[in-house]
């Protein structure tokens, strides 16, 4: 149930809808699982990609402000 919370909480979606149907065995679930954290990990490198981005751009406009 805490990882479909997760899912709910997290809007951003450039990856396919994760779950489909409810999974019907315990080997379903692993592997529902093992999708499920490989997307977070994939969301979270590329929030901290954008992030990245956001210092980048920021910290590049404050030096030609002072400069």
């Amino acid at each position: 149930d805490n990882m479909k919370d997760e899912l709910k909480k997290t809007s951003y979606r450039p990856f396919p809808k994760v779950i489909r149907k409810r999974p019907a065995n315990n080997r379903e679930w692993i592997e529902l699982a093992k999708r499920v954290q490989k997307s977070i990990k994939n969301q979270e490198a590329y929030l901290e990609k954008e992030e990245k981005q956001q210092n980048n751009y920021y910290s590049g406009r404050s030096i030609l402000q002072f400069s």
